[in-house]
């Protein structure tokens, strides 16, 4: 009977050894399964925040992408622009050269005409002023032409009028005449002055009128005639209408002219009244 009930309480010592080896391996399958399910949220844990992380990331490279985007079109643009605005600049620039280069031609066209205008004017003149020179000349010798055949006439008509004198003079004191000639009276006379004998008086048809002493041309009536006539008067004209002689008439329009009673055209020898 003992061994039985020993056989027995080895019997229940070895079913609760089991029953408490089998409760500590079910403990310890649980704990397992408790531990691996706890490195299963773990890794899934683990797993979602890297997926999110790498979501994290690629949606942090698209906006950066974007971003890098914007500024290489911002940089486009402003490269094109100042692009555009440098050749702008250089078509603006190349228009004022051109425009610069034009004036300059222009100007310099310009004053070439303007050198060759003066060079003519300076030519004309400088002939112009041969012309009056040698129409000068040519007036200045017919003045003293004029004025040597108005001396020369002068002193004919002075030795006329002298023979004439001297002839009465030897009628009057009955010397006589002798041999169809004048006795000289030398001795008893002066030589008339060449001054108080009047220069003869020309005709309309400019032959001197012999035995008239001819009619001075005073100024009041050269002025007169100039008024009447404000498109001016020619010395030849002068010359026809008072019948005066050319020489005397141009000495006394010289002398008005440097009076400042009347004044003449070089270039058209018209005289007019002052």
């Amino acid at each position: 009977m003992a061994i039985l009930e020993d056989m027995r309480v080895l019997v229940s010592d070895l079913e609760a050894s089991m029953s408490s080896r089998v409760a500590a391996e079910r403990d310890r399958r649980a704990a397992g399964a408790r531990q691996a399910g706890e490195r299963a949220a773990t890794a899934r844990e683990r797993h979602a925040g890297a997926v999110q992380d790498a979501r994290d990331r690629l949606a942090e490279i698209a906006v950066r992408r974007g971003d890098v985007g914007e500024m290489l079109t911002f940089f486009r643009e402003r490269e094109a622009a100042t692009a555009a605005q440098d050749a702008q600049a250089r078509a603006a620039g190349e228009r004022d050269r051109l425009a610069t280069a034009a004036d300059d031609a222009a100007g310099r066209a310009d004053q070439g005409r303007e050198r060759a205008a003066a060079e003519q004017d300076r030519r004309a003149a400088a002939a112009g002023d041969a012309r009056d020179r040698a129409a000068g000349e040519r007036d200045r010798r017919a003045t003293a032409a004029g004025q040597a055949r108005e001396r020369r006439a002068e002193h004919g008509e002075a030795q006329r009028i002298w023979r004439e004198h001297t002839v009465t003079m030897a009628g009057a004191n009955g010397r006589g005449v002798t041999g169809g000639k004048a006795v000289p009276l030398a001795r008893h006379a002066t030589a008339p002055s060449r001054t108080a004998v009047p220069a003869p008086r020309r005709a309309a048809g400019g032959a001197t009128r012999a035995g008239r002493k001819a009619a001075p041309v005073s100024a009041a009536d050269i002025q007169a005639y100039l008024t009447g006539h404000p498109g001016g008067v020619k010395l030849t004209e002068l010359e026809s209408h008072f019948g005066a002689s050319r020489i005397v008439l141009a000495r006394t329009m010289s002398e008005l002219v440097t009076s400042k009673q009347a004044r003449k055209n070089d270039r058209s020898k018209l005289y007019f009244a002052a």
